[in-house]
């Protein structure tokens, strides 16, 4: 693979920056920036989980399972881009049917901000066993039922572990960031 290509790559799992015109360089992961984009992920997708589990139709339910099915055949298969592409899929379906396009526009920036961390979670801790991925299946249930509070706390009790799994794995240094990449 060439080396633009495999830099692009990078950049696009968020665990490079480049600015336009200028070499590229690998992202610092600090256990600050993990607390406070998880501290705004729990808020804001929370409340998108609980308008669109009250809003969500029964197609866009189906989606959900459908992708909840590629996505636990990806972890299984050790396919970590694919299962965090498919849970991001997966909850903008959800998000989406509350109907508040800048909650929405909002997440989509954490889910570009928190990319490197679940990409760290995935690959090196328990991001891709299967157990991890079962409040998925809450969280459809909840929508199905309509019960966006269920919705809401299932949320921030997924996120919470997450962002104590992650914490954990960063410690308490920030993880040296490589030099510049050309």
């Amino acid at each position: 693979m060439p080396a633009r290509e495999a830099v692009s790559r990078l950049v696009d799992a968020g665990l490079a920056e480049q600015e336009p015109y200028k070499s590229a360089r690998v992202r610092r992961l600090s256990v600050q920036e993990l607390e406070e984009v998880y501290s705004a992920r729990i808020l804001v997708e929370g409340e998108c989980a609980n308008l669109g589990s009250t809003a969500i139709a029964a197609a866009e339910l189906e989606r959900m399972e459908q992708l909840h099915e590629e996505l636990l055949n990806a972890a299984s298969g050790g396919d970590a881009r694919t299962a965090l592409t498919r849970d991001e899929e997966m909850l903008d379906i959800l998000y989406s049917a509350g109907g508040n396009g800048v909650l929405l526009d909002i997440v989509r920036g954490l889910w570009d901000r928190c990319r490197p961390y679940k990409m760290l979670w995935a690959t090196q801790g328990d991001g891709l066993n299967e157990h991890i991925w079962r409040y998925k299946t809450d969280l459809i249930d909840a929508a199905r039922a309509g019960d966006g509070e269920r919705a809401r706390e299932i949320i921030r009790v997924s996120y919470q572990r997450a962002l104590d799994a992650i914490r954990e794995m960063l410690g308490t240094q920030e993880l040296p960031g490589i030099t510049t990449l050309r």
